[in-house]
């Protein structure tokens, strides 16, 4: 295996190479999949069933409709959303 932090993912014939920050989104029926790493990598393997619903994206919002995206937006800029302590912090 070549690069830094690098993940390889080999799902039955497929091989796919990632390295940091990439992400892969796969579909099928079943099988095996094998991630592999030489270089001490992370990696997140998700999985579920499909939703079949519409998907709307804007940002870091992600929604059914662009209603949806557009009053979250708004709680967003309003502060209704709450807020995180920062890690370490007070």
């Amino acid at each position: 295996m070549g690069g830094s932090r690098e993940v390889v993912l080999e799902a039955d014939v497929h091989e796919q190479r990632l390295s940091a920050a990439q992400a892969l989104a796969a579909s099928g029926g079943p099988g095996t999949i094998k991630l592999k790493t030489a270089s001490g990598a992370n990696a997140v393997l998700l999985s579920g069933a499909e939703i079949h619903e519409p998907v709307v994206v804007q940002g870091s919002f992600i929604m059914n409709d662009a209603g949806q995206i557009e009053e979250a937006t708004e709680r967003y800029r309003s502060g209704r959303m709450g807020s995180l302590t920062p890690y370490g912090g007070t």
